[in-house]
Formats: structure tokens, C-alpha cells, sequence
């Protein structure tokens, strides 16, 4: 895909106001954009090169141990996990707001 090159700026605002808050979304919005348009002309690629596969084989080992972390909107997300025997014995995810109340 052979689109123009367009810069955009978006310089921080001495004082965070609403209107700062509001004024940004425009720049993140078209920033969203052409990520997606970089991604699909990355996959239209794959695609056409026959490179069809989407996923890779994968073993449960005997006996694991295991962590993955995340960043989140809220903070670090994480997921351990304990296997035996080739089956999940322990797991447990711990999200950002643990022990936090919602808020509506």
C-alpha cells in the first residue's frame, strides 16, 4: 500500500486542561490508523506469499512453572501458573486493581 507520508505533532500542553485531553484524540486516532494500514499491508504480504500459517505447534511440558506479565491501562497484569503431570495445578492471575474497588 503506497499512501503519503503525513506528519502529525502533538506538543504537551503546559497545563492539562479537558480541552488538552480532548485536543489529543484526533493525533491518536490517526495514529491507530496507520498502525492498522501498516499490519494489513504486512498480512496482505503474508498472504500473498503463501505464508499462510497462523499458529505453531505446541507441547504441554510434564512439569512447569510460569509467569507472563503485561502492561494494562491500570498497571502490570500477571498470570503464574504451576503444571503437573502435563495439566495446570495451581494458576492465578493477579490484575492491576486487586484489592481495589470498582468505581462507577
Amino acid at each position: 500500500m503506497n499512501l503519503p507520508e503525513v506528519e502529525l505533532e502533538w506538543k504537551i500542553p503546559r497545563w492539562a486542561t479537558p480541552w488538552s485531553a480532548t485536543a489529543r484524540e484526533p493525533y491518536f486516532q490517526a495514529y491507530a490508523a496507520a498502525a492498522a494500514l501498516h499490519f494489513i499491508d504486512k498480512a496482505m504480504a503474508e498472504l500473498h506469499a503463501g505464508r499462510l500459517q497462523t499458529s505453531t505447534e505446541y507441547k504441554v511440558p510434564k512439569d512447569a512453572i510460569g509467569c507472563g506479565f503485561h502492561e494494562a491501562v491500570r498497571g502490570v497484569l500477571s498470570h503464574h501458573v504451576v503444571i503437573r503431570d502435563g495439566k495446570i495445578a495451581n494458576y492465578h492471575p493477579y490484575p492491576p486493581t486487586a484489592g481495589t474497588p470498582a468505581r462507577a
